[in-house]
């Protein structure tokens, strides 16, 4: 989240074509408004974020012909500051996963995608979700470092790993991950 590694958002915003993020618990509202700038979809859960640091709704919008939703880090804010949080507390995570659900079912528009930075509300999502019967919807996370794929009816998670974000400390010795999700 520090503004030296704000530096790779211009390589990282032409990942993929587009490139659809939301912000971690590292990433700060200057790395968040760097991808921006160089062309990435940063999405909040009110809307996407302008290079500037705005936020416009509406909370869905049309990737490549699927209806993309994200909900952002609630520790983002922090980040890029000297000793920043890396966890919700056990009561955070709690009013944290109410609150995605409520967002969930406020939004007026059904998204396919939704991107969830931490994979325990994820995976709470997911839950609430699949109560709707036929619902069917994707959930793309992560947080843990660690891959993994959860079903629940219809509603699928997907937590791809980490591709080194566990720091230089780890460079080596942890394994690394990656997610290519195709859909018909």
């Amino acid at each position: 989240g520090t503004p030296i590694e704000a530096s790779i958002a211009q390589r990282a915003a032409q990942l993929g074509h587009p490139t659809v993020v939301v912000s971690g618990n590292h990433d700060s509202p200057v790395v968040m408004r760097r991808l921006a700038q160089a062309g990435a979809i940063v999405l909040t859960h009110t809307g996407r974020m302008a290079g500037d640091g705005t936020v416009t709704g509406p909370p869905v919008i049309s990737v490549d012909g699927l209806m993309v939703a994200g909900y952002e880090d609630p520790l983002a804010s922090q980040a890029g500051s000297f000793g920043h949080r890396l966890d919700l507390t056990p009561a955070e995570l709690t009013d944290e996963t109410a609150r995605v659900e409520t967002w969930f079912d406020s939004l007026s528009v059904r998204p396919d995608v939704v991107l969830v930075h931490d994979f325990r509300v994820a995976a709470a999502l997911r839950v609430h979700v699949a109560a709707d019967a036929g619902a069917r919807v994707m959930i793309l996370t992560g947080h843990d470092h660690r891959q993994h794929v959860d079903r629940s009816g219809d509603v699928v998670e997907v937590d791809g790993g980490t591709l080194g974000a566990g720091g230089v400390f780890a460079v080596g010795h942890a394994a690394a991950g990656f997610a290519q999700v195709h859909l018909t």
